[in-house]
């Protein structure tokens, strides 16, 4: 993994590195694409998680790509983003699908390994990954 100053969040058992990064078990990263320069806040952030969209800066949607459920740095993300358990974003996501709303609800792939693959590929997409699936072929995002 490069050097990059960078946020990472994790569960309370954190060593915090000299680079930037926390270090620990369950962790996440929110990457983008690399060529991406954009930042993102935890506010969008929370409301990307929540299925209620959020637009980059200058204007276009953002999308949002998580890993499995029951992956740890989704569930860390959740938790710590937005406040939530997995069965909360599961009623969530029931309930924007069945009031209509469901345009915004974030994609799920099958590994945190995919989803790093995917947001490289995608000028407008952030995806939560593990740290361990962090490297140069996309840019850990910095939020507040």
């Amino acid at each position: 993994m490069t050097r990059r100053k960078a946020l990472a969040l994790m569960l309370p058992s954190l060593l915090l590195g000299s680079d930037g990064f926390l270090l620990g078990s369950d962790g996440f990263a929110v990457v983008t694409k690399k060529t991406n320069a954009q930042t993102i806040t935890k506010a969008q952030l929370k409301k990307l998680l929540l299925g209620l969209g959020a637009t980059w800066h200058g204007g276009g949607k953002i999308t949002l790509i998580l890993g499995p459920s029951g992956e740890p740095s989704r569930a860390a993300a959740l938790r710590e983003l937005a406040g939530m358990t997995e069965a909360d974003f599961g009623k969530n996501l029931i309930h924007l699908t069945f009031t209509g709303e469901s345009e915004n609800i974030p994609m799920a792939l099958p590994s945190t390994a995919g989803v790093r693959q995917v947001v490289q590929l995608n000028d407008k997409a952030v995806g939560i990954i593990t740290l361990n699936e962090v490297n140069d072929s996309v840019r850990v995002v910095t939020f507040d």
